[in-house]
């Protein structure tokens, strides 16, 4: 009985104080109802954010590994000697890892001068449509088998096209967008600095930035390097 008492003279004061300072109440609860959405609203971004990216990796696959010889990304300035002093990777040090009894696949991907000054710039064009890239991508057969690569009409390029080195191409979501708006790309001619190429595939769209790519077989794409 004595602490109901106690806890209906606890109320009683705590009503009179909020009667008493009102402004002083009212912005207490408002700082606490704007703390609380602050809270809310950032905890719901950074779950969003981590959502995206988990989605992007996963689109590449949980379980890939990706080499390069330089660090990927933006560069300033000049390679450190020990940098400049690494050897290049090569078709057969991929085929060396294809080897190894924990490794289900590889991939090879020709990469357009990383680290060695500026990146040739590419021109793709189809009627009076153009698209200027920094580079266009060169990689092996298993390519969509590795990054799980979904198309959206037509097929990936095989083996024997890249030993031939045929002169086909795969486009991704946006770069097909930009030169074909009105039509399927299948089967069309892409002139690529004065060279044609059949596109014979369309990547559906992805969560990451890979939309605009243009794909095609590793060894053709030596040639470009």
């Amino acid at each position: 009985m004595a602490y109901s008492h106690l806890i209906m003279e606890d109320m009683k004061m705590a009503m009179e104080t909020i009667r008493t300072h009102k402004i002083r109440s009212f912005l207490t609860v408002l700082g606490v109802v704007i703390g609380t959405m602050v809270a809310i609203v950032v905890a719901s971004i950074l779950l969003g954010v981590q959502k995206n990216i988990q989605d992007s990796l996963n689109e590449f696959g949980v379980d890939n590994l990706f080499i390069f010889k330089f660090d990927p990304g933006i560069h300033f300035g000049r390679l450190s000697p020990e940098e400049r002093s690494r050897k290049s990777l090569t078709y057969e040090d991929a085929m060396a890892i294809k080897d190894l009894p924990t490794i289900k696949n590889v991939v090879v991907e020709a990469v357009f001068h990383i680290g060695e000054g500026p990146q040739p710039v590419r021109t793709a064009r189809y009627k009076s449509h153009e698209l200027t890239e920094l580079a266009f991508r060169g990689m092996t057969a298993s390519y969509a088998e590795v990054v799980n690569g979904r198309m959206k009409e037509g097929r990936f390029f095989t083996e024997l096209e890249d030993l031939h080195r045929e002169d086909v191409v795969v486009l991704g979501y946006d770069a097909e967008k930009n030169l074909f708006p009105d039509e399927t790309a299948e089967g069309k001619q892409l002139l690529v600095d004065g060279n044609l190429y059949t596109v014979i595939g369309v990547f559906e769209k992805k969560k990451n930035t890979f939309n605009d790519c243009k794909s095609m077989p590793y060894r053709n794409a030596n040639n470009l390097c």
